[in-house]
């Protein structure tokens, strides 16, 4: 794609005043956390939702230990994921050099497209972009708390148009449907007798759960510590496998 001579000017206006190499400003990193915070009921009522379902079919007795131990569980979870959000929130660089878009970020596989490469721009959630590149894979976000963040906009701009995002489905849109879909499906596994619903139901959480784990461990987004935590995804597919060979074999 051959820039027109405007864009070309105004390429070459923004390289003289900002800078190459763009970090998150620490004044926004409140404005990131509050964010990441609003999923935090969630994330315990979906924690909750396994742990009880394990609870219940595991015919567990000692109410108190299990209530202790899953406060404690998700204590220590929500404070490792913290220092995690701290860590990817100042160590998360936007690079423009030579013509070359890089992202660079401590846990996460590097990302570089250059700009004649770039298929599209689709603006996401609370102001983030997402640069595509010609492969599946080439994706970077642009994040919306670095610095001088509307020149760097207007500077992608010129390469290529930003679009709104478009969902593909219902479930790319209100990704909060999709874990409510597992964890529906699982309850049922484990809870209902009935040979065609734990049938159905546990054909959707395998599929459901192979899918996100095949995605968390191919994508380019993910950071490298949550790519190791993806294998307990195949603990939780071993025991709804166990669960369906007991009711619909045994």
């Amino acid at each position: 794609m051959r820039l027109s001579q405007s864009s070309a000017y105004l390429h070459f206006c923004l390289y003289s005043v900002i800078m190459t190499e763009y970090k998150n400003l620490p004044e926004n990193y409140p404005l990131f956390i509050n964010v990441r915070n609003k999923r935090l009921p969630l994330s315990a009522f979906v924690f909750l939702s396994l742990v009880t379902c394990s609870y219940y079919t595991d015919g567990v007795k000692d109410t108190i230990s299990f209530v202790v131990i899953f406060i404690l569980v998700f204590i220590v979870g929500y404070l490792i994921g913290k220092k995690r959000q701290k860590q990817a929130f100042y160590s998360y660089k936007l690079i423009i050099e030579n013509d070359t878009l890089t992202r660079e970020q401590d846990n996460v596989p590097g990302m570089r497209i250059p700009f004649n490469e770039i298929a599209a721009i689709e603006e996401i959630n609370r102001g983030f972009l997402l640069v595509k590149g010609r492969e599946k894979e080439d994706k970077i976000v642009v994040w919306p708390y670095i610095e001088n963040f509307s020149q760097v906009r207007s500077l992608l701009e010129s390469y290529c148009p930003v679009t709104p995002v478009v969902y593909k489905n219902i479930f790319q849109k209100y990704p909060a449907l999709f874990g409510l879909l597992i964890l529906a499906s699982m309850a049922l596994v484990y809870l209902n007798n009935n040979k065609i619903v734990v049938a159905l139901s546990g054909v959707t959480v395998l599929s459901c759960m192979g899918w996100t784990f095949y995605k968390i461990r191919t994508s380019k987004l993910v950071a490298t510590a949550t790519k190791k935590w993806a294998w307990v995804i195949l603990i939780f597919l071993l025991s709804i496998i166990s669960a369906m060979y007991q009711k619909l074999i045994v």
